[in-house]
């Protein structure tokens, strides 16, 4: 089972405050994997790493259900590095101990694809859930 990638507060939060979602994330056997965004969100997750990402979750009902955390490798370039951050987001650091300490596995893996935004390849993110999945 995958969650994210997406807005955590907007888009993910929501569906952990459905009593039948938890509850079935809860009894799965399936892997539960949360693809962290590769860039801060200004306004909602404002100097966030990967490890307040994933407290955010587990604060609001996936405690001890997160079973691997997929990262972003992947650099942004200095360029657009600057046309984020002068928007107020920058690229979300992966704390690996700190999300170990939330009790998830961490994967870092290149996920990310550089065009006009920075955001999440579809295929890399699709191969790297799959490669989760064996």
């Amino acid at each position: 089972m995958v969650l994210g990638p997406g807005s955590v507060y907007t888009s993910i939060v929501p569906n952990l405050l459905i009593p039948d979602v938890r509850e079935a994330l809860k009894r799965t056997r399936a892997r539960i994997v949360y693809v962290c965004n590769v860039m801060t969100q200004p306004g909602e997750t404002d100097g966030y790493s990967a490890a307040d990402h994933l407290g955010v979750l587990c604060r609001h009902g996936a405690a001890g259900m997160i079973d691997d955390v997929l990262v972003n490798d992947t650099a942004v370039s200095r360029d657009l590095a600057a046309v984020y951050q002068a928007a107020g987001a920058v690229p979300v650091v992966a704390d690996d101990e700190a999300l170990a300490a939330l009790g998830a596995r961490v994967v870092h893996e290149r996920l990310a694809h550089e065009g006009d935004f920075f955001r999440h390849d579809s295929v890399r993110l699709a191969d790297a859930v799959l490669r989760l999945a064996k």
